[in-house]
């Protein structure tokens, strides 16, 4: 009886697959695991592409609703003739700056009090 045991655990255990032979439903999985970060990567860069290319054909007159289907730098030669244009840029960055410095400041003080 002893020996009769001895072969069936022998028999288990030399039914072992090799590792190239998978069921169809592991190689689906394989496939669509591999292919995900492609998927995730090209799921995020697309509305940022479209964005960005939505911002920079006006910026270059390219409006076809407004019947403008050519390109140019026409708005950029009149950004730079705007008078106050420095100080425009001067005020955004240190609204900018100062909103930061705010912010920061502000955590501090709540970590300080809770910590």
């Amino acid at each position: 009886m002893s020996n009769d045991s001895n072969n069936k655990r022998a028999d288990t255990n030399t039914k072992t697959t090799a590792p190239y032979q998978t069921d169809l439903s592991t190689r689906i999985f394989t496939g669509v695991v591999s292919l995900s970060p492609k998927f995730l990567l090209l799921l995020l860069i697309l509305p940022v592409l479209g964005g960005l290319l939505s911002v920079l054909l006006p910026a270059f007159s390219w409006v076809p609703a407004l019947e403008k289907t050519t390109l140019s730098l026409q708005g950029f030669n009149d950004l730079w003739q705007t008078p106050g244009l420095t100080q425009m840029v001067a005020l955004s960055i240190a609204t900018g700056l100062i909103s930061t410095l705010f912010a920061f400041v502000m955590t501090l003080m709540i970590l300080a009090a809770f910590f």
